[in-house]
């Protein structure tokens, strides 16, 4: 059965059939159920042998007439036909073929003893199946400069004799076995106190050999392998181990407090703008300034009444003295409160008395509201989004801000620089056996990560230090 979709060659190969039983003295019977297909195959046949092929096509009074001139053809040919000469034509065409038999079987002969030649192992004992000889050829060609240091090849002399005598040869061979290993640096140049690396160097490449087996022996057989295709792959491997590291320290973040946990989920998935935290980012970007200056407040050392910041009356008597003016008019009854507020303010455990100091005081006074603003804003906020407690207090309460502001950048650094990092990187330097998204959800996926890319660029590393060494 000869089968296949159109322009495959059917047509041709059902011609060759036919071309073939016809030289063998045999009659080919052919049924189609279109003409069309009958027509294409008898154009298919040699034109030599074409009239031969009879087609019974659209009636049979066209196929009787096919085949009376197919008849008239063969019997003019056989009237034209010299015996003798064909005969002759026969014989020698019988010995064309037999001579074209024998130079076949030859080539054949030569192409068994070629392929036994070249694909017969040599060498091969009794721990050992030998090698091909197109192996043997690779090994020789790959080698040839271990051996260009031997260029004084033999020769005869005039005489017929070697260049060299017995005792030459013997001083040779003590030299050699003298040598030993050091053969190979019998034209090398020693190098430089200069070009030897420092003693930070050699520290760490004692390091580095010294961490070697344990590397080896703690790497596992489905350990991650780098790709060796991109360029610069140790130093991004690098820069992604430490990006996979800080995921980590977040998501440890995330475990020790739910709310930092729901704000990490959200950015992850929709970015620092989301609608759903966006109340709460807001209030974090706020919070920034007067969290940020609370250590700068503190060195001023400045003691006020709790509540100073907001009694308007104080603080116009402390503008009034920051400007050098007296900080009460003359008539100044019904404030003796505000006068002993402003009595028990001290700098440096002392009244203030110049109008920097007092310039200070309202810096103090005014960071104060800000972040009495900013707590009322996070207590308010508290509920909605699940947030820890802040204490009244405002210095403590800014303590508390501070710390929480400093776990809300660290995750907010994550997804605007580490997570793209891990998203570009772990495809290209690491493409099987780990995956970018369950290492940026999950911190059990991060955690061994960080553990099997540590150990790849520690190897990575080693590999060059090795190289390092063998070019010195």
């Amino acid at each position: 059965m000869v089968q296949g979709p159109p322009g495959t060659g059917k047509t041709h190969t059902i011609a060759n059939i036919i071309c073939n039983y016809l030289a063998t003295g045999r009659r080919v019977l052919v049924t189609s159920k279109s003409e069309g297909a009958l027509a294409v195959l008898r154009d298919q046949i040699p034109e030599g042998i074409r009239d031969l092929a009879i087609s019974l096509l659209t009636s049979e009074r066209e196929g009787l007439k096919q085949l009376e001139a197919t008849i008239s053809i063969l019997a003019s040919k056989i009237a034209s036909l010299n015996s003798g000469s064909t005969e002759r034509d026969i014989a020698d065409s019988e010995l064309r073929v037999i001579e074209l038999q024998r130079r076949i079987g030859k080539i054949d002969a030569e192409m068994r003893d070629f392929a036994e030649k070249h694909l017969r192992r040599v060498g091969g004992g009794q721990d050992s199946d030998g090698i091909l000889p197109s192996e043997l050829a690779e090994r020789i060609v790959r080698d040839r400069d271990r051996y260009t240091w031997f260029v004084d090849r033999p020769e005869p002399s005039d005489a017929g004799k070697p260049r060299f005598t017995d005792e030459d040869i013997a001083a040779a061979r003590t030299a050699r076995k003298a040598l030993g290993a050091d053969l190979d640096y019998m034209g090398a140049t020693l190098p430089s106190v200069s070009d030897l690396p420092d003693a930070a160097t050699l520290a760490a490449i004692h390091q580095d050999l010294a961490s070697a087996a344990r590397i080896e022996r703690d790497r596992q057989s489905d350990a991650l392998v780098m790709s060796a295709s991109e360029a610069d792959a140790l130093a991004r491997a690098e820069a992604l181990l430490a990006a996979v590291q800080a995921l980590v320290a977040a998501h440890e973040l995330c475990l020790e407090a739910p709310w930092l946990d729901n704000l990490f989920a959200v950015w992850r998935r929709h970015g620092l703008d989301a609608d759903p935290v966006r109340p709460l980012a807001e209030l974090i970007a706020a919070l920034s300034e007067p969290t940020r200056k609370r250590t700068t407040i503190a060195s001023y050392v400045i003691i006020t009444p709790g509540d100073a910041h907001m009694q308007a009356e104080l603080v116009t008597a402390i503008e009034r003295a920051a400007s050098g003016k007296k900080p009460f008019g003359i008539v100044s009854w019904g404030k003796s409160e505000v006068r002993t507020a402003f009595a028990a303010i001290r700098v440096l455990d002392k009244p203030p008395d110049q109008p920097e100091q007092w310039q200070r005081v309202l810096e103090v006074l005014a960071w104060r509201r800000e972040l009495a603003d900013s707590l009322t804003r996070w207590k308010a906020l508290a509920v909605e989004f699940s947030l820890p407690p802040v204490s009244d207090d405002l210095n403590e309460g800014a303590r508390t801000l501070q710390a929480h502001l400093e776990s809300v950048n660290h995750i907010a650094d994550c997804v605007r620089l580490h997570v793209p990092l891990v998203q570009r990187e772990v495809g290209r330097l690491f493409p099987y056996g780990v995956s970018a998204a369950e290492i940026i959800d999950d911190i059990g996926h991060a955690q061994r990560a960080v553990g099997t890319i540590n150990s790849e660029v520690s190897r990575q590393r080693l590999e060059g230090t090795r190289a390092k060494l063998a070019a010195t």
